[in-house]
């Protein structure tokens, strides 16, 4: 076995990405240049002059998959990734490098404990094949010379020479699946890693062999060496597949096992009952019921006040909007359609469009706290002023996320909640009126890359966490929209509910809500993963 007798808290050091160029600069710059490298591949994926991804290659690139199970649908090459599994995807590429600089390239990086003393070392394993040799001596010279365009070509040379590797019977003499064995052992409690979760990180290695083939075939197309579909069905047919001798073939079969094994066992982490069931015990965290409850009345009333005190100014005259009360036509898709342009709604809401500017205008402490008067008389919006609320704005969005994400039943995925718009764009929004509530709709699932099909997530939100959203959509955003065009006139707010800065909520961001939420009513620690389990 490749990893028998290593030091487990050693494995993840020989592909740590260095943090910054001090102790290696060459391979510093290394990971720069390939990152750009790498989202400039992607970039490409979408539409536009520039596009070099058609149907008839998202199929090429993904005809292994039918090979590898007899009978499956074939499903095409997804380029669409969220951020975080992007930037993840990534990052095993430049672990992949680190990991061929400092082993094959370093050298005696590993040691060995016990018994195994003896026993061969990784990088005693390792042969780079002579189109692999030059290719590296050429990244390595181009980063010494900090020639960044040249590097580029370079490592997009050698990454395919990795890939196109016919290794024979010892398929450890390859550095891409040496690397992926070493991948196998989890960092923070340097243990293996769960089959599934490991299935996860070669997935993505896979996706971005991919990319890269791609890639490269346009770029060859270009040189005149060939039609790009003709160069990824070649690529594919030889490199790509579960029947042959090669990293990416050999990658194919583990996750095959992986697959039959995940399916096997019996997940170790098991959640708990004390015998009153009251009481829920997950990874040694003690959650009482009422803690959840007290968690959603602080939250709900925090955001109750955030939302009518200092958002709507604490105007008493100002109408409370109610779901029930307002009409919704679900199948309307002209663009920028949401419910407060339903025609029975018209009535009751265009005139409040107006509202929130009214009370500024009407009340002295309003006005002298957000209007100015610029150097020809007229009346500026105070920049300052605009911040404050615009942070008042970010602050009742988090305590919204904390209550949708736990009172709505299952729980929706974060990057699948964050993805919620609240109008039309060219797609469908996803929250709409019905039945009285209000309803959020996704399609978006975890098994979606799986079996290539959508799947309707659809939640009711509590009538008061839906009230909420209603009054913020119906007031506070027409606001924000005056704001926004305060520079612009023609600018347009963010269809997304969750946005800052002209970007949507990053992965990360909803458990740091959780927790600050926790942390704020003293219960036990809470994040995304404890609330979907």
């Amino acid at each position: 076995m490749h990893t028998r007798g290593l030091l487990k808290n050693k494995m993840f050091a020989p592909f740590a990405v260095p943090t910054n160029a001090e102790s290696e600069p060459e391979l510093f710059l290394m990971i720069d240049v390939l990152s750009n490298l790498l989202s400039e591949a992607h970039g490409r994926c979408f539409d536009g002059p520039d596009c070099i991804l058609t149907w008839p290659r998202q199929l090429a690139l993904s005809r292994f998959h039918t090979a590898s199970a007899p009978g499956q649908k074939m499903r095409a090459f997804d380029p669409k990734k969220e951020p975080g599994a992007l930037m993840t995807y990534f990052g095993y590429w430049k672990q992949l490098l680190t990991y061929c600089y400092r082993v094959p390239h370093g050298a005696g990086h590993f040691r060995r404990e016990g018994e195994t003393a003896q026993q061969q070392a990784p990088e005693d394993s390792i042969r780079l094949t002579g189109d692999q040799a030059e290719a590296w001596n050429a990244v390595l010279k181009r980063a010494v010379e900090q020639d960044r365009s040249a590097l580029r070509d370079a490592l997009l040379s050698f990454s395919m020479t990795l890939i196109c590797h016919e290794f024979g019977g010892n398929r450890y003499s390859s550095v891409l699946l040496s690397f992926c064995a070493m991948l196998s052992v989890k960092p923070s409690t340097k243990t293996w890693k769960e089959p599934g979760n490991y299935n996860s990180c070669l997935s993505g290695v896979i996706w971005v062999a991919q990319l890269l083939v791609l890639y490269t075939s346009a770029m060859e197309e270009k040189a005149g060496l060939g039609k790009s579909l003709e160069r990824i069905e070649k690529y594919c047919g030889m490199y790509l597949r579960p029947d042959t001798e090669t990293p990416i073939g050999e990658i194919l079969g583990w996750r095959i096992l992986l697959f039959s094994v995940s399916r096997e066992i019996v997940s170790p982490r098991q959640a708990q009952w004390d015998v009153d069931e009251k009481v829920l015990t997950y990874r040694d965290v003690d959650l009482h019921l009422n803690q959840v409850s007290q968690l959603l009345l602080a939250e709900f009333t925090q955001a109750e006040h955030l939302l009518y005190d200092e958002l709507m100014f604490g105007c008493q005259e100002t109408p409370r909007m109610r779901a029930w009360a307002l009409k919704d036509n679900l199948d309307g898709d002209a663009a920028g359609y949401f419910f407060g342009k339903h025609h029975e709604n018209a009535e009751i809401l265009n005139p409040l469009a107006k509202c929130l500017r009214t009370v500024i205008q009407d009340s002295k402490p309003l006005r002298e706290l957000f209007l100015d008067k610029a150097a020809d008389g007229t009346k500026i919006w105070r920049e300052r002023a605009i911040r404050q609320y615009e942070a008042t704005a970010d602050e009742f969005l988090r305590r919204l996320a904390v209550l949708v994400h736990m009172s709505s039943g299952q729980p929706l995925r974060e990057s699948e909640l964050f993805s919620i718009t609240w109008r039309n764009t060219q797609r469908q929004r996803n929250v709409y009126l019905k039945h009285g509530q209000v309803m959020l709709h996704t399609t978006y699932h975890k098994g979606q890359q799986q079996t290539g099909r959508f799947k309707d997530n659809i939640r009711f939100l509590p009538p008061a966490v839906g009230d909420l959203l209603v009054n913020y959509l119906v007031y506070v955003v027409a606001l924000r929209q005056v704001f926004v065009r305060r520079l612009t006139p023609d600018a347009t707010l963010s269809p997304y509910l969750w946005w800052k800065d002209g970007r949507v909520w990053t992965d990360g961001r909803l458990t740091r809500c959780m927790e600050q939420a926790c942390a704020r009513n003293e219960i036990p620690r809470l994040h995304i993963a404890n609330c979907v389990r």
